[in-house]
């Protein structure tokens, strides 16, 4: 007779151990309050790294936001500086509109024969640039505008030899001693263009601007 096997089964526990629910909530908090402090000092890096961007100055320790300076500066000019910048816009798409174009070589003429001009009155155009706080760049970019408002109105400014003739005899008390008649004819061209420009442009933005859709966001 075949003995009997009896195999004998172990009973599987299939309770899962479950952590007390205070601990999960504690383990939680504590994530949070480590990723707060990771932003905050993230924050902190950056505001350090790059504080320029929102302090001016400090004053004992106190400081000076540049937004306040901001604020400042736009209730002296902030009209005058927006009104400038709004004329820069229109002028370069009207230009756009226009297809004209300004070159690198085009502004480095106009900068050689205003250096030029400068010099023959015992001027530095460099020296005056820096007193006044321009860059060089910014000095380009307002000869680029020029140059747009100089294209754009040239057919209706016209410069005679009479001109020319009447200008140097009215203000030869006044023009370098060491240019030639040339020279002189040149410097007094030059004076007279920008003077007419001047005129024609005061008009010409201001119907270009009574055109344009225009919406003003600040008041000053």
């Amino acid at each position: 007779m075949a003995a009997k096997v009896v195999k004998k089964v172990s009973k599987v526990n299939n309770k899962v151990e479950k952590k007390p629910v205070a601990s999960v909530k504690a383990s939680m908090g504590m994530r949070k309050r480590l990723f707060i402090f990771v932003v905050v000092l993230a924050l902190a890096y950056v505001l350090f790294s790059s504080k320029d961007l929102f302090v001016a100055a400090t004053v004992n320790g106190y400081p000076l936001s540049r937004v306040s300076v901001v604020r400042e500066l736009e209730k002296q000019g902030g009209k005058q500086v927006l009104d400038n910048l709004i004329s820069e816009m229109l002028v370069s798409q009207e230009a756009r509109k226009a297809n004209i174009t300004v070159t690198d070589a085009d502004i480095d003429a106009k900068v050689s024969a205003l250096k030029e001009q400068m010099s023959a009155q015992g001027q530095d155009i460099d020296a005056l640039l820096a007193t006044q706080g321009i860059s060089q760049a910014d000095f380009r970019d307002q000869i680029k505008v020029q140059l747009y408002v100089e294209k754009l109105l040239e057919g209706k400014v016209t410069i005679t030899d009479e001109k020319i003739a009447e200008f140097i005899e009215t203000n030869k008390a006044y023009l370098p001693t060491n240019l030639d008649e040339e020279g002189l004819k040149k410097l007094a061209r030059e004076e007279l263009l920008q003077q007419e420009l001047s005129t024609q442009y005061s008009t010409w933005i201001a119907e270009v601007k009574q055109n344009a859709d225009i919406n003003y966001f600040v008041e000053y």
